[in-house]
């Protein structure tokens, strides 16, 4: 049975790094922390949970940090993770990296799932990526000084799931942060775009990173770069500066681009992309989230019969079909349900936002729509919703909604809200609570 390391660069980190390197406890058979000029306790907090430390003198270049974990590494078969992921699955992933190399030679490279929170709070857009983190270190190294990319001595390593599942907090960063770490992204990859001007991971990577500042503008031009960058052809893989690009960098090119010229006022030029793309028919474009994005743009343009199709071919795809959870359930029934509200059709509407609550019974868009129609169209709120709703997160959403409207002196809304709400005991209890407190 082959021994394991788990390789991770790290600087300034003790606030996370104990929960990561606990979650890989009997996971490996050690980890490597390469400290590259922390002044925090994070090296102290490694070696009391008995990693191997290492100081490395920080050169602005991420993939040479990683070349350096991975060559202080103990053993031959490497798991490399970062100080704001944890092991979700640790059982399953211990078995599952020691039997990775059994199953497969040195050739094969394994992805593992990474869960990300694109903000914080439990309302966050989650994304899931699935990255190459484990493989023969031999045969790897790291290129890139961010955003730094494993690359096979072969020049066209394979991949394999491994079956591992990481927890990742790095999104979910506040506002303040978020944009101080973009713009600090901003930096390395516009000088790494100085050497490969046409590279379309690095002009995806800076898109982002615009995204993040707010700046659309940016993004639009660095998603389209990164598109032309990319040449399609019949029978074959659409192709980069390195060879056959990744679908999840197709998907996320196209997606965002989208949504960055809604953002910037040109939803018709985001349709005339979607259309393109489609037409193309590459595999960026089988996914959820691009059907997700053609019907949100489509109802932007006030294209009902083109939306729908659209949400209901992503729905089609499911939650094995999503980057970004939701886009393939939850989300695309819930505008579905918008849908039916316009045709109008209640019965409908209602269903969808059940469909919704069905995936994800905390969603709280859905649970506000079914809410609002109560006070909007003085219907009774159907029990299923109130079954089907995780009961917190529904009265929060249902105190939220009266409160606001006894504050605007909308005193029919409210009559509508404590009637439609009589079969429901919970809701009937928390109307009485803010009716009583407010008088």
């Amino acid at each position: 049975m082959q021994g394991i390391s788990a390789a991770m660069i790290v600087r300034n980190e003790a606030d996370r790094l104990g929960r990561c390197l606990k979650s890989l406890a009997n996971v490996v058979d050690e980890v490597v922390v390469l400290d590259t000029g922390s002044s925090d306790d994070s090296r102290s907090v490694a070696a009391a949970a008995g990693a191997r430390c290492f100081d490395y003198a920080w050169r602005d270049d991420f993939a040479a940090a990683r070349n350096a974990a991975l060559a202080r590494a103990a053993h031959d078969w490497v798991l490399v993770i970062d100080a704001d992921e944890r092991v979700r699955n640790r059982e399953e992933a211990r078995r599952a990296l020691r039997n990775f190399p059994d199953r497969h030679d040195a050739a094969i490279m394994g992805t593992v799932e990474i869960v990300s929170p694109t903000a914080p709070g439990k309302d966050a857009s989650i994304v899931v990526d699935h990255t190459l983190r484990f493989f023969h270190k031999g045969m790897v190294h790291y290129e890139g000084c961010i955003h730094e990319q494993p690359v096979h001595a072969s020049g066209h390593g394979r991949a394999a799931p491994t079956g591992v599942i990481l927890d990742h907090s790095g999104y979910a960063l506040p506002h303040d942060k978020a944009r101080q770490k973009a713009r600090r992204n901003v930096t390395y990859l516009e000088r790494e775009l100085e050497k490969y001007p046409e590279d379309e991971y690095y002009l995806f990577q800076l898109g982002k990173a615009w995204q993040t500042l707010e700046r659309h503008g940016d993004a639009v031009d660095a998603f389209r770069r990164g598109l032309a960058a990319i040449r399609f052809s019949t029978g074959a893989p659409p192709t980069g500066r390195l060879g056959p690009v990744g679908r999840s960098v197709l998907t996320g090119l196209v997606v965002n681009l989208a949504y960055a010229l809604v953002n910037t006022g040109r939803v018709k030029d985001a349709a005339r992309l979607l259309e393109e793309q489609a037409a193309l028919g590459h595999e960026g474009t089988r996914r959820a989230d691009f059907e997700h994005v053609r019907g949100y743009v489509y109802l932007m343009l006030g294209d009902l019969e083109r939306s729908r199709a659209a949400y209901e071919a992503s729905m089609r795809h499911g939650a094995a079909g999503e980057d970004v959870r939701g886009t393939g359930t939850h989300a695309s029934a819930y505008h579905l349900g918008l849908i039916d509200e316009a045709t109008p059709d209640l019965t409908g509407a209602y269903n969808h936002y059940l469909m919704a609550l069905s995936f994800k019974p905390d969603y709280r868009l859905a649970l506000a729509r079914c809410v609002d129609l109560v006070a909007e169209q003085g219907v009774m709120l159907p029990p299923e919703v109130a079954a089907a709703g995780d009961p917190r997160a529904l009265e929060a959403v249902y105190r939220e909604r009266l409160e606001h409207y006894l504050h605007e002196g909308k005193m029919d809304a409210v009559s509508r809200l404590a009637h439609g709400v009589s079969t429901v005991p919970m809701l009937l209890k928390a109307c009485r609570d803010v009716l009583h407190g407010f008088t």
